[in-house]
């Protein structure tokens, strides 16, 4: 793989409503990047729900255009935050029981 390369996206131009039953909360919109070969450079931001600040993937959907999923605590709903601890009370269950089962004997290799 070659080296790196970095260009601006552009400048953020506006908030766009979520995609119909898409996971993001948010969508930030960039427009008037650099110039590449049919026009100056476009990108999407797709804001998620997460636990810490972090992107998640960049891609170029068409030339020129790019699609960036980044997920945020502040991009969760009440409902979302709801449904995190929820599965996060159903793993400390599973493992809970884990822990109480009796050991069983491992088998030797």
């Amino acid at each position: 793989l070659g080296g790196s390369t970095s260009f601006s996206i552009g400048r953020y131009s506006r908030w766009e409503e979520p995609r119909e039953g898409a996971q993001e909360a948010h969508v930030m919109l960039f427009s008037g990047g650099d110039r590449c070969p049919a026009r100056n450079r476009e990108g999407m931001v797709l804001m998620a729900c997460g636990s810490v600040n972090k992107i998640i993937t960049v891609q170029e959907t068409s030339q020129c255009q790019y699609e960036i999923t980044f997920v945020t605590p502040a991009a969760c709903t009440e409902s979302a935050v709801e449904e995190l601890r929820k599965r996060v009370a159903e793993r400390e269950a599973m493992i809970a029981k884990i822990d109480a089962s009796p050991e069983q004997p491992r088998s030797e290799l």
